[in-house]
């Protein structure tokens, strides 16, 4: 799933997310990316320079979060749809670079696209 993600100045299009999930649960709303795959690129690119930019230090706020997978943004609808309302305020976004996020494959309640 293609991922556009922004910080202040900083931009990227570059970067794809694998293993995406979403879980509601407890009134509360968890979305995780896995971002992964974009540092072990065998040749280095702008997915690449990216990625590392993300887990550089310097950014340490992200501002927006843009999903371009049709199937993923059907998923997120129907979780959604199905949430006791209304919907909650905050909800948890997770980018994982190094590692699978703490969102169990299949959670309770949860969407995922692989």
């Amino acid at each position: 799933m293609g991922l556009h993600i922004a910080s202040g100045a900083w931009y990227t299009n570059n970067l794809s997310g694998r293993d995406t999930r979403a879980r509601a649960h407890e009134g509360a709303f968890e979305l995780s990316f896995d971002l992964n795959h974009n540092l072990a690129g065998r040749t280095k690119g702008n997915d690449t320079d990216d990625a590392q930019e993300l887990i550089g230090g310097e950014i340490d706020c992200v501002t927006l979060v843009q999903l371009s997978d049709r199937n993923a943004l059907k998923g997120l609808a129907r979780l959604l749809d199905r949430m006791p309302k209304p919907l909650p305020e905050m909800w948890t976004l997770s980018l994982y670079l190094e590692g699978p996020g703490p969102i169990p494959p299949g959670g309770t309640g949860g969407a995922r696209e692989g």
